[in-house]
């Protein structure tokens, strides 16, 4: 019913013999496949609703219909998970991703990844067409393509959970990598060829357990003596979020929450080094909150200079190992649980 409710609409009606009859291989294909108990019914339902809405993209019929493993590989998708469907239809592009032989035995590889990027990047310089656009949309799509083939092993039980999150954390830490290199580069007030830009990542980035659309916990400290430097990082911050954040015609890529810095959201969108130290371990009279150490212990650095990984690290290292009070702190700990349980 629901293959000749879609064959009799106006949509369809109104495509080209030979898409019609592309679309016909495909439905008979998925039919012969239930028959031959290959997917389920299920799995035949619901290509059919995630073939409806691209019926105007042509292409993506031509592909499952010249390569028929791709179609049964969607097929046994679909009848595994709901999620794979709407992951697709959110972003159609991604079903290339299915003709790779190594999808399933791959993990993904951070260093792979950016040097693809930067490939790509490099070839629309050659072709004089290294706009922004073309670069947030080269950087959606990317990250698209490697969430779902992560997306496939997943619901396929090619890797764990624990995996899952790992390779989207180290996924969301390339983009960041990648973005800061392609936004410095276009900053109007870039003073060096590279920004001395660290981003330390917290919560569910930061312990590595980013789940599928999660959002970035996330401050930015930068380390440089020039005069301007404040200004400098904080308009290039700005610039980066939006980079990061932009709605673009290629989808979205992350929601970004930076109310884990100093002060929260009524301090600074970005910090010097040097500050961020003194507040994390109590030097002068700005100091961080009891419930700002807790979330300092999944805190990481994730992208940026490498050169100051070492000296976040340490920060970080410096505040868990200090000396404490520990009724003092058991009672701080107590009282901020009761907070946010009366508050619930």
């Amino acid at each position: 019913a629901a293959v000749r409710s879609l064959a009799d609409s106006p949509r369809v009606q109104g495509l080209r013999e030979d898409s019609r009859q592309r679309l016909a291989r495909l439905f008979q294909r998925a039919a012969q496949a239930v028959a031959a108990d290959e997917c389920s019914l299920d799995a035949a339902l619901r290509f059919v609703d995630w073939v409806g809405p691209l019926l105007r993209r042509e292409s993506y019929l031509a592909l499952l219909v010249e390569r028929p493993a791709v179609q049964q590989r969607l097929l046994r998708l679909l009848g595994l998970a709901r999620w794979p469907m709407r992951y697709l239809m959110q972003h159609p592009g991604v079903i290339d991703e299915l003709a790779d032989p190594l999808l399933l035995s791959a993990r993904f590889d951070r260093e792979a990844f950016i040097a693809d990027l930067r490939e790509r990047e490099q070839g629309w310089q050659r072709s004089g067409q290294a706009d922004e656009e073309a670069l947030l949309d080269t950087l959606r799509r990317a990250h698209h393509a490697e969430v779902f083939r992560t997306l496939v092993r997943d619901v396929e039980g090619q890797i764990t959970v624990e995996q899952v999150a790992d390779d989207l954390s180290l996924l969301a830490d390339a983009v960041l990598q990648v973005a800061i290199g392609w936004a410095w580069a276009r900053f109007g007030k870039a003073h060096r060829p590279d920004p001395r830009l660290a981003v330390i990542a917290y919560g569910k980035l930061g312990g590595k357990e980013l789940g599928y659309g999660g959002d970035l916990d996330v401050v930015f400290v930068f380390d440089d003596d020039d005069e301007n430097a404040a200004e400098i990082y904080a308009g290039f911050v700005r610039r980066l979020i939006t980079w990061l954040t932009l709605r673009t015609a290629a989808g979205e890529l992350f929601d970004i929450d930076t109310a884990l810095r100093p002060n929260g959201n009524s301090g600074l969108l970005v910090t010097s080094l040097a500050h961020f130290e003194a507040y994390q371990t109590g030097r002068g009279s700005n100091t961080a909150w009891t419930w700002e150490h807790q979330a300092i212990t999944r805190a990481r650095f994730c992208a940026g200079d490498a050169g100051l990984a070492g000296r976040c690290e340490a920060v970080r290292r410096q505040v868990l190992t200090a000396p404490r009070d520990a009724e003092a702190l058991r009672r701080e700990v107590q009282a901020m649980r009761d907070k946010v349980s009366a508050a619930r």
